[in-house]
């Protein structure tokens, strides 16, 4: 029995873990090419169980479209990871931390993809549940905030 908690313990530490491995990647993901094939090397092929997985995988995939040089990759990449992003919202559309991630990508998105209608949706929503998220989400999201543009100066305040 006691191997049973500890097992469990263990696989959900170490999923806890991954999470914060992620999130730290993605902080960082946007400010190089280095960094961002290193955010899109943590995410395998298949897909992940986890909504929240996918949409950080979506976000993976979609700064590979920024970083590469070939305008039929960029389309390819920009559109998988976008559907990716945007089915995972659908499984979980209060999910503030995935409204994050979609925020981030619309407000840094070329103006010709068009991609930018959830933008003022997606703020309302991270301002409104930002206490009720874990410290964790709630500092990806104060550290986002500080160089966005996005958010005001009052929702700067009460992050």
């Amino acid at each position: 029995m006691k191997f049973l908690l500890i097992l469990f313990t263990f696989a959900f530490s170490s999923t806890t873990t991954d999470l914060g491995v992620i999130r730290a990647h993605f902080k960082v993901a946007n400010s190089s090419k280095e960094k961002a094939q290193a955010f899109y090397d943590l995410f395998d092929e298949q897909g992940s169980a986890s909504a929240l997985h996918e949409a950080y995988r979506g976000a993976a995939i979609t700064l590979r479209a920024k970083n590469s040089s070939d305008l039929l990759h960029k389309k390819k990449y920009a559109t998988e990871g976008l559907t990716i992003l945007e089915k995972s919202i659908a499984q979980e559309p209060k999910n503030v931390e995935m409204r994050l991630i979609r925020l981030s990508i619309q407000e840094h998105a070329p103006r010709i993809l068009k991609y930018s209608s959830n933008i003022e949706e997606d703020r309302k929503m991270i301002v409104d549940g930002y206490k009720k998220e874990p410290k964790s989400v709630q500092e990806l999201i104060k550290d986002y905030s500080l160089q966005s543009k996005v958010f005001t100066e009052a929702d700067k305040q009460n992050f």
